[in-house]
């Protein structure tokens, strides 16, 4: 071995090293360019505030193009007041259902509605201060309605009355005088029907 000779691995991993230093050199210049001659930390920076701005700029055509919230109404309720010396209120409306607990005659309940399942039941609302139907139910016989709507009376339609028309009536379109004879007089119709 002489001194003129030089290990084939060692040219090798120069070789690779310096298309690695090539490649490294090309990307930053291309990102140099891309960037406008801004470092990293600035680059980084610029990247924050463009997403931060796409992502504001989206939330508020999002805002604008969304309508407004509306308000659900709420139901109304009717006032009653319990009319037997203890009613107990259940969770559903059956009598086999959980007992929630007791009211006393003149307690005063909120009544939304008859229960859909079974009419003979109504829907109280237990809390009607808070913005929530709390579903409680009692049956139709414990209450009476503070303020109850008026119903419609079935009144009677009076009947039709015929009245004759005077120029129709003539001596020829009326009943055949009566005969105290025993034997009958024959009509027109019933000549004509034993013909």
């Amino acid at each position: 071995m002489g001194r003129g000779f030089q290990p084939t691995w060692l040219i090798i991993l120069i070789a690779v090293a310096i298309v690695f230093a090539g490649w490294y050199l090309w990307q930053g210049v291309q990102n140099y360019l891309r960037s406008g001659g801004l470092g990293v930390r600035e680059v980084t920076q610029q990247a924050r505030q463009d997403a931060s701005a796409t992502v504001v700029r989206e939330m508020t055509r999002l805002m604008v193009l969304a309508p407004p919230p509306t308000r659900t109404p709420y139901p109304e309720c009717q006032p009653f007041i319990v009319v037997v010396d203890e009613a107990i209120v259940r969770s559903s409306p059956s009598f086999d259902a959980g007992i929630v607990r007791a009211l006393f005659d003149g307690d005063e309940v909120c009544v939304m509605f008859p229960a859909p399942s079974n009419p003979d039941w109504m829907l109280v609302d237990e809390e009607p201060r808070s913005r929530r139907i709390e579903s409680v139910y009692m049956h139709r016989s414990l209450l009476r309605a503070l303020e109850p709507t008026a119903t419609p009376e079935d009144t009677p339609t009076p009947l039709s009355t015929i009245t004759p028309d005077p120029r129709r009536l003539t001596e020829s379109s009326t009943m055949p005088p009566f005969t105290p004879s025993g034997t009958p007089v024959a009509s027109p119709t019933s000549a004509l029907r034993s013909a």
